[in-house]
């Protein structure tokens, strides 16, 4: 009686590690991307410090994640208070036109509605096309609250 040959157990190569699609948080040269809790922090209490404007310029970055271009370019009516969100044009592909609704919390609305109108100006966002809801002035201050909360 003949015993059926044994099957031998391969050990397969492990592929070749592939680039990370997607959201990395590092750079490729192994520096971060994204800020901290405790860097969030200091931003925004930096933040306290410049007018209402650029404060909310701010809180905008801090909470919504977006790049600055993207906040500039925000409008109110892309301010969905019911929703609790903010409605972002991504900037960054190839293309126009393709948003993306980002959840924000209720600080964050109760501010730009105090300070930009938001309840009041949402009625009337057809006939103001393009109108940014911050103006483009703001973006060195808010430079300024970013390197006083790197001290």
């Amino acid at each position: 009686m003949t015993k059926p040959p044994r099957k031998t157990s391969r050990k397969r190569a492990r592929p070749a590690p592939r680039p990370q699609v997607g959201m990395a948080l590092h750079t490729a040269d192994g520096a971060r991307k994204y800020l901290t809790t405790g860097e969030r922090d200091a931003f925004l209490r930096a933040a306290e410090q410049a007018d209402r404007q650029v404060r909310t310029l701010c809180m905008t970055l801090a909470y919504a994640g977006c790049r600055l271009s993207e906040a500039l370019a925000l409008t109110v009516d892309r301010v969905d208070l019911a929703a609790g969100a903010l409605v972002v044009e991504s900037l960054k592909k190839r293309r126009t036109g393709i948003y993306r609704a980002v959840p924000v919390p209720p600080v964050l609305l109760e501010a730009l509605d105090l300070v930009h109108g938001v309840r009041e100006l949402r009625p009337l966002a057809p006939e103001m096309p393009g109108s940014a809801y911050v103006a483009t002035t703001c973006q060195p201050r808010c430079s300024h609250a970013a390197s006083s909360a790197s001290r």
